[in-house]
């Protein structure tokens, strides 16, 4: 084998070694960011799964509530109904009927 020869494999080798490590380099950098970008995203969501328990809760503490005003102002139309002679069991009834519609 000639010495050119040889000469010219090492440096196809060398050659081909330095283009394998730079490609390697390359997609680890790569990988590197998408993880971080990845993380960024994680992190975005987690704010955003907190906002919405956050919310979640105070809706529910809302609808509690509105369930407590509505047994209060039946309890209201009740004591009313009570003490107001001209009141019918049937008007006591189709209120009942109006404000259990309106849930």
């Amino acid at each position: 084998m000639s010495t050119v020869l040889l000469i010219v494999i090492v440096a196809a080798v060398i050659v081909l070694a330095v283009l394998l490590f730079g490609a390697k380099k390359g997609r680890d950098k790569r990988r590197a960011g998408k993880r971080m970008e990845a993380q960024e995203l994680r992190q975005g969501a987690e704010v955003e799964s907190a906002k919405a328990q956050r919310a979640r809760a105070e809706a529910e503490e809302a609808a509690a509530r509105a369930e407590r005003q509505e047994r209060v102002a039946r309890e209201r139309h009740a004591d009313a109904d009570d003490v107001d002679p001209d009141a019918s069991s049937r008007s006591r009834e189709e209120r009942q009927e109006y404000l259990e519609r309106g849930r």
